[in-house]
C-alpha cells in the first residue's frame, strides 16, 4: 500500500512538472591600446536583449577585418567572442519597431554591406529560423556573414523537439537546409565569387549553424570556398548531428553547466561537428535531493551520517541525470531511446508548446493554474482511492501496470475542472492537451516504477546514487537556478573573461 501511494504521489507531481517544464520553460573591459592599434581593431558597443528580459541592453565589442587572415581552423578568442556579439545582437529586438535594428547596426558598424533580413521582423512559425546575411570585402575574397538567431523565437521552439527517426536532429537540419538555400541564393544575387564563410549562432541557432558549417564542409566547391576559409562559431548548441567528423573549423562553445547543452544525448549517437572550446564557469555545485513520504509528499536536502549537506557539481549531476535516464534498470527497461522519444514523445511535446506560445501573458497564466487545479483535485481523498484500485501490486514485484484504467481516471478529473474552469482553452485544445498528456505517461510512470526499486528511499532499497528519487527530486529543486547557466548574458561574460581585450 506505501508503494502504491508513492506510485501515486510521483505520477502526479510528473505529469505537472511536465507540463510546467515546458511551458516555464558590466564587466571589465579594459584591453591593450597596444594590440589593438597593431591589429586594426575597432571598439564599439552593440545592443541584445538577455535572457527573459524585453528591453535591449549595450555592450562592448572588440571587430577587425585581420581576425579573418588566418585560417579558420585556428582558435581565436577575439573573434570567438565577436561571433558571440553577433550571435546575440540577432535576437528579436521586440522593444524596437524594426526587430532586426540590433544586428543591423552591429552589421553596419562594422563594414558589411547588402543586408538581408529573413524571419526576424515577422511572424514565427514552427519552420521559420531567423537570420541577417551581408558580405564585404577583404583584399581579394568576399566575406559572407551569417547571423542565426537563438532566443526569442516563440513558435519555434516546437520545432526544437523534433529530433527525427535518425540522421541529423530534424528540427534543426530543417533549419539548416533553409539557411543553406539562403545563402546560395544571395550569393547568387550578388554574384559573389572567392568566398570566406562567417556563420554564428546561440542555443537553437548554434544547432542550425553546425549544421550549416557542415553541410558547407562536404560540399566546398558549390560554394566556391576552402575549409581555411570557413569561421564558424556556435554557443551553448544542443548536439544536432548524427556524423561526428571533427571539422576543426567548426568551433563548438559550451558551457559545461548549461543543462541545454544535454538536451539530445550522446547514446543517441548525436554529437555537435567541429571542435569542442569549453568556457571556464563557476560549476557550482548543488545540494543533492530526495523523496520523503512520511507526513506529505516532501523534497528534502540529503544528509551524510554525521548530518552534513551532499553536494555535487552542477556539471556532475547534468551527466549523471542524462545517463540515468538513458540506461536500463535491472527491473525495466524505461531508457528513452531515439526511437522511444520520436514514437511517444516528439509531437506531443512539439504540440504543448506551439499550443502555449500562442496565447497571451494572462491567457498562460490561467493555464498554469488550471493544471493547478487538476493536480488538487487528483490529490483529493476519493482520487486517491480510485488510483489505488487501478495500481499494481508493488509488493509482489508486479509490473503489469494499467495504463488506460490509470488514464481514464485522470481524464474524468481533467472534465471536472474543465467544466467549472474558465481557462482559455476551446473544447478542440482540450483534446489535443489530452492527447499529449497520455503518451508522456507512458513514458513517464516506467520510471517512477523504476524509481522505487532501483533507487535508495524510505523503504531502504538500493542506494541514492542510482536513486531516480533523487534524480528527479534534485532535478526539480534545483532547475531555475540551473537554467541560469544558458542566460544569454551569463555566457556572455563567460567568454568574455577569456578574451584579452577584456582583461
Amino acid at each position: 500500500m506505501k508503494k502504491k501511494k508513492i506510485l501515486i504521489s510521483l505520477i502526479i507531481i510528473v505529469i505537472i512538472a511536465v507540463i510546467a517544464i515546458v511551458f516555464a520553460m558590466k564587466k571589465n573591459t579594459n584591453q591593450s591600446p597596444k594590440e589593438i592599434e597593431e591589429f586594426n581593431v575597432k571598439k564599439g558597443t552593440f545592443e541584445y536583449v538577455p535572457s527573459f528580459e524585453n528591453s535591449s541592453v549595450k555592450d562592448v565589442y572588440y571587430y577587425s577585418d585581420e581576425y579573418f587572415q588566418n585560417s579558420g581552423k585556428v582558435k581565436n578568442e577575439h573573434l570567438r567572442t565577436m561571433s558571440l556579439c553577433l550571435a546575440l545582437s540577432a535576437i528579436t529586438a521586440s522593444d524596437k519597431e524594426d526587430k532586426a535594428e540590433n544586428v543591423k547596426n552591429l552589421l553596419i558598424n562594422t563594414g558589411f554591406n547588402d543586408i538581408s533580413v529573413e524571419d526576424i521582423n515577422g511572424e514565427t512559425s514552427k519552420n521559420s529560423i531567423g537570420t541577417a546575411i551581408a558580405h564585404k570585402k577583404i583584399d581579394d575574397k568576399e566575406l559572407i556573414v551569417v547571423s542565426i538567431r537563438g532566443a526569442k523565437y516563440e513558435l519555434e521552439w516546437a520545432s526544437n523537439f523534433v529530433a527525427g527517426k535518425d540522421g541529423d536532429v530534424e528540427g534543426f537540419s530543417d533549419a539548416a537546409n533553409l539557411i543553406i538555400d539562403r545563402i546560395k541564393q544571395y550569393k547568387e544575387n550578388y554574384d559573389l565569387k572567392k568566398c570566406k564563410f562567417w556563420v554564428v549562432g546561440y542555443s537553437r541557432g548554434g544547432s542550425a549553424a553546425n549544421l550549416v558549417g557542415k553541410y558547407i564542409n562536404e560540399a566546398l566547391k558549390d560554394f566556391d570556398t576552402t575549409e581555411d576559409d570557413l569561421y564558424i562559431y556556435t554557443f551553448e548548441a544542443p548536439a544536432s548531428s548524427e556524423n561526428s567528423t571533427t571539422y576543426s573549423n567548426i568551433h563548438n562553445v559550451i558551457n559545461k553547466s548549461d543543462m541545454i547543452t544535454y538536451v539530445y544525448p550522446k547514446k543517441w549517437g548525436l554529437s555537435n561537428s567541429g571542435v569542442e572550446e569549453v568556457v571556464k564557469s563557476e560549476n557550482k555545485k548543488i545540494v543533492k535531493n530526495q523523496i520523503k513520504i512520511t507526513d506529505g509528499l516532501q523534497i528534502i536536502e540529503v544528509t551524510d551520517e554525521e548530518g552534513n549537506l551532499e553536494y555535487i557539481s552542477e556539471q556532475e549531476f547534468l551527466e549523471d541525470f542524462i545517463n540515468w535516464l538513458t540506461k536500463k534498470s535491472k527491473f525495466l527497461d524505461y531508457s528513452i531511446t531515439r526511437e522511444k522519444y520520436v514514437s511517444l514523445l516528439e509531437q506531443p511535446l512539439s504540440n504543448i508548446i506551439e499550443l502555449y506560445i500562442s496565447k497571451t501573458l494572462i491567457e498562460k497564466e490561467q493555464i498554469f493554474y488550471f493544471f493547478k487545479e487538476i493536480f488538487e483535485k487528483l490529490t483529493e481523498e476519493e482520487s486517491i482511492q480510485e488510483i489505488l484500485e487501478v495500481l499494481p501490486n508493488l509488493d509482489n514485484m508486479d509490473f503489469d501496470f494499467d495504463i488506460e484504467a490509470l488514464w481514464k481516471i485522470i481524464d474524468k478529473n481533467i472534465e471536472i475542472v474543465y467544466k467549472n474552469s474558465t481557462v482559455p482553452l476551446s473544447r478542440e485544445e482540450l483534446e489535443m492537451l489530452k492527447e499529449s498528456i497520455a503518451p508522456i505517461m507512458q513514458v513517464t510512470i516506467p520510471i517512477l516504477i523504476t524509481s522505487i526499486f532501483d533507487g535508495d528511499t524510505e523503504l531502504g532499497i538500493g542506494s541514492i546514487e542510482i536513486s531516480g528519487f533523487y534524480h528527479l527530486a534534485t532535478f526539480a529543486n534545483h532547475f531555475s537556478e540551473m537554467i541560469l547557466n544558458h542566460y544569454v548574458q551569463t555566457n556572455l561574460k563567460l567568454v568574455q573573461s577569456m578574451d584579452s581585450y577584456y582583461n
